[in-house]
């Protein structure tokens, strides 16, 4: 399986996000996962690819939820970087999101990021692919 782009899965609460991103994260290969909510840490028991790496963040408040520059530089090595939940990335400043995204794309990785609606225009154009959940 292959992503050459960014690409945004938007679904409310209970159609199917977090699923969709756990199944692409077992296919791809050299993914990280950014796990606000402790729902990825037994990932590694169905991982099918040649590398992957759990972040758990689940235990930081919403204040602590920056990206440090250990994690970035860790993201910069992997082909994809899974979300989930991004909300929590932005909500206190859409720049600090844009930035990431940018050092994203200068080291050519790919981000696969959910939210639960679309996320503001200015993060919104970054992501050229997108799948639409409704129930």
């Amino acid at each position: 399986m292959n992503i050459n782009e960014n690409l945004k899965i938007v679904g409310r609460i209970g159609t199917g996000k977090t699923t969709i991103l756990k199944e692409l994260a077992t296919k791809l290969d050299n993914v990280m996962v950014l796990d606000f909510r402790g729902e990825y840490e037994n990932l590694e028991e169905s991982f099918e690819g040649d590398k992957l790496d759990v972040i758990n963040l689940y235990n930081l408040t919403c204040s602590e939820m920056k990206l440090s520059k250990e994690i970035i530089e860790l993201a910069k090595q992997h082909d994809y970087v899974i979300i989930d939940e991004t909300y929590y990335l932005f909500a206190e400043e859409v720049k600090g999101f844009l930035s990431f995204l940018q050092q994203m794309k200068e080291a050519n990785t790919k981000v696969i990021a959910s939210f639960q609606t679309l996320p503001p225009i200015e993060i919104d154009i970054e992501f050229h692919r997108f799948i639409m959940l409704n129930r």
